[in-house]
């Protein structure tokens, strides 16, 4: 018997001169959007991105990741200026042990904020590494301790398009969501921060998608899951935990895999990150949540800020109806997955973060962003999909989710509904984002692209000490001291919210760097300035509590009006 011609696609043999199938397009055709979009929000999140020198908690993680390069783990102490947590209680103020550097680190050991020998474990090790290692690469500047997490959310919105646009198979979903996310103000600038929330967006997409594979009984599927959640744990170990549960309940009852592959998996999954839970005492640090805000306040002022700044509370009723009209008709399973699954962590991870975190800060739900905008889109494009399909009216579905993407990402319109629900009474700098129709933080993202950062208090007080200093020459500093720690290497710094060695006799202060505007611990400090004569000196930086910090409910403080000077004292007898 001859051997049969391949026939083509649709069972003929080819023409004779016709062109071959074109086997570069369709790979081509499938990575170049996501490569483009990649491109696109690497210049947009990189851009300008050493113009304002790193805050408090960026050098933290700069300083401990070039520390666990040198040591081999982040050590908060290195013999001379010691990293502590940022937790100020006015009830302990007077039991802070501002002398002895050693009666110092054993306070703030038991506190949980360190181990004995000092290593850092209030957050993962994720971070330090990838900081470290970009530092030791490229460089002891801002821009090497930024840059690792700027990529890392231009890889999230790549794959961001990726995933939506296979599993929504929707190619205008897939842009509407891109468009979400690089249009929303608080996510890129905290992609543009040297901590972990670039990393934990990064791999909490990643983590979801594996999940999907897995789930669909994908080779390797289920160590690759395992493999991408571990990673997420090692950089943001608080927000993986309701995720987890989500996604365990839903592997139990979809039951796709059997029972013993289920709880295999999952298993493993507990096998590599419990010994880790126990090194970070994530139970002990779980039991100190509701300390410093009532869980009530907490939660209200989460979900205000899910609604205001990422999820509109009013779509997801929409969303609801939706999904349950594809289930009823038996739609695919790979959109009702995705967001289905999304809508549920939206809903869990927010209460979650609230009730164990200390504070109820914006930042511990950023890495739910891209979570958010997948069911966002799937909303807006829903609702055009139910316009009028007539041939002659074929665009106007996506002029309908152009526009709509427009008012999400410019207007808080589609977040006014849900204010009523959620807004905090007891938190009226957050009413500062409701002062008008268009998105105030809109100006926060154009001054992080645009600003010269002249105006940048930790810039200005490096600089001035930086041409000031001489070898023996100490520091005091009641807040923003760890970017003195990072940006004058060499140097003594004392202070902090940890009012570290503020009354050491030992050693040479020079200078203080006193901010009115940072109101802890004011009795302590107050009494330095008292010792000796000094002199000040004004500069152009502003008097504010945080240079670059890029949470709601206080970035506003550097269009401030009011601010006063930054004032450094120079001691010039004892």
């Amino acid at each position: 018997m001859k051997k049969r011609l391949r026939l083509d696609g649709k069972g003929k043999k080819p023409s004779k001169g016709s062109k071959p199938p074109d086997r570069i397009a369709g790979p081509f055709q499938t990575f170049l959007p996501p490569l483009v979009i990649f491109i696109f929000s690497a210049s947009l999140l990189c851009w300008n991105l050493g113009a304002r020198y790193l805050w408090q908690d960026e050098a933290n993680t700069a300083v401990l990741g070039e520390r666990m390069m040198s040591y081999g783990k982040p050590l908060s102490y290195d013999g001379r200026n010691l990293l502590t947590a940022d937790l100020y209680d006015v009830n302990e103020a007077a039991q802070l042990p501002t002398a002895d550097p050693a009666e110092a680190i054993r306070y703030h050991a038991q506190r949980g904020e360190f181990k004995p020998d000092t290593t850092w474990v209030l957050q993962p090790w994720g971070q330090f590494i990838v900081a470290g290692a970009s530092l030791a690469l490229f460089g002891h500047d801002t821009i090497p301790a930024r840059l690792p997490f700027a990529l890392a959310g231009a890889l999230t919105a790549a794959l961001l398009y990726a995933v939506v646009r296979a599993r929504l198979a929707s190619t205008v979903a897939a842009v509407a969501a891109v468009a979400l996310l690089l249009t929303n103000s608080f996510w890129v600038m905290h992609m543009r921060q040297c901590r972990y929330y670039s990393l934990s967006c990064l791999f909490f997409l990643v983590t979801l998608e594996a999940y999907l594979r897995w789930r669909e009984g994908r080779r390797w599927g289920g160590p690759i899951f395992i493999g991408a959640a571990w990673l997420w744990f090692q950089v943001d170990y608080g927000s993986v935990w309701p995720v987890f549960v989500v996604l365990g309940l839903h592997a139990l009852i979809t039951r796709t895999r059997t029972l013993r592959q289920t709880l295999l998996t999952f298993a493993g999954l507990c096998a590599v990150t419990v010994p880790f839970c126990l090194y970070y005492d994530l139970i002990g640090r779980a039991r100190q949540s509701g300390k410093y805000i009532p869980w009530s306040n907490a939660i209200r002022v989460t979900l205000y800020q899910l609604n205001q700044f990422q999820l509109p509370l009013v779509i997801m009723p929409v969303v609801l109806y939706f999904l349950w009209l594809k289930i009823k008709n038996g739609s695919d399973s790979r959109s009702v997955s995705l967001v289905g699954l999304s809508f549920a962590i939206a809903c869990a991870l927010p209460v979650w973060m609230a009730v164990v975190s200390p504070y109820a800060y914006y930042r511990y739900i950023v890495p739910l962003t891209p979570i958010s905008i997948i069911v966002t889109a799937f909303g807006i494009v829903e609702l055009a999909r139910r316009l009028p399909r007539k041939k002659d009216l074929r665009w106007l579905a996506p002029c309908a989710v152009a526009t709509a993407t427009l008012l999400f990402a410019v207007t808080n319109l589609p977040s006014r509904p849900g204010v009523i629900f959620a807004f905090p009474d007891q938190y009226p700098r957050l009413e500062y984002y409701l002062s008008g129709v268009i998105r105030q933080e809109i100006r926060f993202v154009i001054d992080d692209l645009t600003g010269t950062g002249e105006d940048d208090p930790n810039r200005i007080a490096v600089e001035f000490l930086r041409q000031r200093l001489k070898p023996d020459d100490e520091i005091i500093c009641n807040y923003e001291d760890v970017p003195l720690i990072f940006y004058l290497k060499n140097s003594l710094v004392r202070g902090g919210i940890s009012c570290f060695r503020v009354n050491d006799k030992v050693g040479r202060v020079r200078f203080a760097v006193l901010r009115v505007s940072a109101g802890q611990h004011q009795s302590i400090y107050s009494r330095v300035l008292k010792e000796g004569l000094w002199r000040q000196s004004s500069t152009k930086g502003l008097d504010i509590a945080y240079a670059n910090y890029p949470d709601p409910q206080l970035h506003y403080a550097r269009l401030s009006a009011g601010a006063h000077p930054l004032k450094i004292w120079e001691r010039v007898s004892q």
